[in-house]
């Protein structure tokens, strides 16, 4: 049974939230024991090694834009608040950094984002995408440590979906639709949206099967854009 990938507590007159990945039902938990990072193989695809000052330094003003066919979602990053997350969905998304293609097992390089779907929908809640398997299961071959949140999830966070083990992070994200106040500070904060929020209004309250967008919403192109302080 696959399992879910980012999920949390609701107050008790809401129903459970689940974000999914692989192994049992995934609840966060008031104290975690810590797990080893897993050391990969040679011919492993892994997380980026990164400079924390430099990320900071080279995307301190760099905006993400979301095509889909709902229309554009804009997010400026937050290098100072999750630098690793960052450096990851840049990496990914720019086809600089490598992953595990699942459907041919290769290891490759290109832009990995685009072409996916946001696959899940809560309406009030969030909006989840980033899954190459489009089920809540899949990542890009590797996992790595979640970087705790040091602001609230507030409407139009970007955020990364993880399940309870600290070294879960992958490629999965989600973006706060309304109110997602009852979520532990556990989940990578990696942007927020600048424009684009009725795009983010229409996904989320586009049609579902459970929890599930039918149909799924694609996610035609991602495109990473560094900005001069003086061009806002």
């Amino acid at each position: 049974m696959h399992a879910r990938l980012f999920s949390l507590i609701a107050p008790a007159f809401l129903v459970v939230g689940l974000l999914s990945t692989c192994g049992q039902d995934i609840r966060p938990q008031s104290a975690l024991t810590p797990t080893p990072p897993v050391v990969p193989e040679a011919d492993e695809p892994a997380a980026p090694k990164i400079d924390e000052d430099e990320v900071r330094e080279k995307e301190k003003n760099t905006f993400v834009t979301l095509k889909t066919d709902k229309g554009d979602i804009v997010f400026k990053l937050l290098p100072d608040e999750a630098p690793l997350a960052v450096a990851n969905f840049v990496g990914l998304a720019e086809g600089i950094h490598p992953f595990r293609d699942l459907e041919t097992g290769q290891i490759v390089k290109r832009p990995f984002y685009d072409g996916l779907t946001f696959h899940r929908a809560d309406a009030g809640f969030m909006i989840q995408g980033g899954d190459p398997l489009g089920d809540g299961t899949g990542g890009p071959g590797y996992k790595f440590l979640c970087e705790p949140a040091q602001r609230d999830y507030d409407p139009g966070i970007v955020a990364m979906a993880r399940t309870a083990d600290p070294v879960s992070n992958g490629s999965q994200f989600f973006i706060v639709h309304q109110d997602a106040s009852h979520l532990e500070k556990t989940y990578s904060i990696l942007g927020k949206v600048v424009t684009g929020m009725d795009v983010v209004d229409r996904i989320a309250t586009s049609p579902v099967e459970g929890d599930r967008l039918a149909p799924a919403i694609k996610i035609i192109k991602v495109t990473v854009e560094r900005k001069k302080p003086s061009d806002g």
